[in-house]
């Protein structure tokens, strides 16, 4: 995994975002097409601030529905907040097994948060190594992490393993958002769940490049399909 800090240069406003740069602008940035459109000497720790900062264009809600998008929740004031439904195993491509460690487990008796992160990033990368034809580590095409997530429902932890569950979200021209979650063997409904982005680079330059076609199909081949498709 490469998670690279915003280096400086670029005017930022309250939690990061970049002043001046509209949504659009962004996006522009994340798929730009050529060497012509990309600012000079804007180096990826600064277009990481850049990227999208929308939502997925499939919501994580949908996986929770067998990848149909949720139903309208109705509230009203004073009324308790409707519970947000878990992400549930049948909505999910693609899964791997993965052993919990003695040093996965704090003080305070399960899985630290931390190590859900690592388990995301393990899950991604065995698939770009196993599935998607990447080289990983030593290729030519690295991908960059600029925005992860997750949402935690129930405790993991040593000794019991954690299956792992991977969809994709989101292809674009240079980037993939992956849906990660993680259950416990057997359960229908995640423990944990999130969401993972790469922006696919040069490993020499840093500098975005379109998907490999490997992985654009295996992508593809793993994707949520948009409502009333099929």
């Amino acid at each position: 995994m490469g998670r690279e800090a915003p280096a400086g240069g670029i005017e930022t406003g309250r939690f990061g975002k970049p002043r001046g740069q509209s949504g659009v602008a962004r996006r522009q940035l994340l798929d730009q097409p050529g060497e012509g459109r990309r600012p000079a000497g804007l180096e990826i720790e600064q277009r990481a601030v850049l990227v999208e900062q929308k939502a997925p264009d499939r919501p994580l809600d949908c996986l929770a529905h067998g990848g149909d998008p949720p139903q309208p929740r109705s509230s009203s004031a004073g009324a308790p907040a409707v519970p947000r439904p878990r992400a549930r195993r049948d909505a999910y491509h693609h899964f791997r097994r993965l052993d919990t460690r003695w040093a996965d487990n704090d003080s305070y008796g399960h899985m630290n948060n931390v190590v859900h992160y690592a388990f995301f990033d393990t899950a991604v990368n065995l698939w770009l190594r196993e599935v998607a034809g990447l080289a990983v580590p030593g290729g030519d095409v690295i991908g960059l992490v600029v925005e992860t997530a997750c949402s935690y429902h129930e405790s993991l932890g040593w000794p019991e393993p954690v299956d792992t569950a991977l969809a994709v979200l989101r292809v674009g021209r240079s980037s993939v958002t992956y849906a990660v979650a993680l259950f416990r063997p057997g359960a229908s409904e995640a423990a944990a769940e999130g969401r993972f982005t790469h922006v696919y680079v040069d490993a020499r330059d840093r500098r975005p490049v379109p998907l490999p076609e490997s992985l654009r199909r295996a992508a593809e081949a793993i994707a949520i399909p948009a409502p009333g498709a099929g």
